[in-house]
């Protein structure tokens, strides 16, 4: 398998199969390589000849892949708790999983966002109140909570300056992890 993480302005290969993300849970498998990718955070397919990829600025970039297919996710905070990992762990039996450059660890506020980590992970991934209301969620952690045979890409986005990162910088550079065979 051959996953490569390109930095912003980086050249991508023309071939390349990019899902319209959205920070949602719709996964569609690739056969023909035409198919309609709106609202789509994750893709996998059978065809060999096939390159997927996802872009992110922090979240994470999950490739996943067996002896006769391969896939790649992009989860971000709301995919997560949303069940991303596990609907594309359905289309696999016993997967590789390698988890791109993000951001290990991030500010929550105490609203909607600390409302859904806490419906899927409960307060474990949750750092103590550094400000009345703000926390700090254990992304990372929550990850390999799930894929805990998972290979983790050492990099923070935040950390490595060319590497893409939203919270750092507030612009619309994005990182592209690539797989295929």
């Amino acid at each position: 398998m051959q996953i490569k993480t390109y930095k912003p302005k980086e050249k991508l290969p023309e071939d390349l199969i990019l899902p319209q993300q959205v920070h949602g849970t719709k996964i569609v498998e690739i056969v023909t390589g035409e198919e309609d990718l709106p609202e789509c955070d994750g893709v996998w397919t059978r065809d060999e000849t096939k390159l997927l990829g996802i872009k992110t600025a922090d979240c994470a970039p999950i490739a996943f892949w067996e002896e006769d297919k391969f896939g790649i996710v992009h989860a971000g905070w709301r995919g997560l708790c949303d069940g991303i990992i596990e609907k594309m762990l359905e289309n696999f039996d016993d997967p590789n999983i390698f988890v791109g450059p993000l951001l290990p660890k991030f500010q929550i506020q105490k609203d909607f966002c600390y409302d859904k980590i806490v419906a899927k992970f409960g307060e474990e991934f949750l750092i103590g109140i550094e400000e009345e209301g703000i926390m700090i969620f254990d992304f990372k952690t929550a990850i390999q909570s799930i894929i805990p045979n998972a290979e983790f890409d050492a990099r923070s986005t935040f950390n490595e300056f060319d590497l893409a990162s939203w919270r750092r910088d507030q612009d619309e550079r994005r990182n592209v992890m690539v797989v295929g065979f």
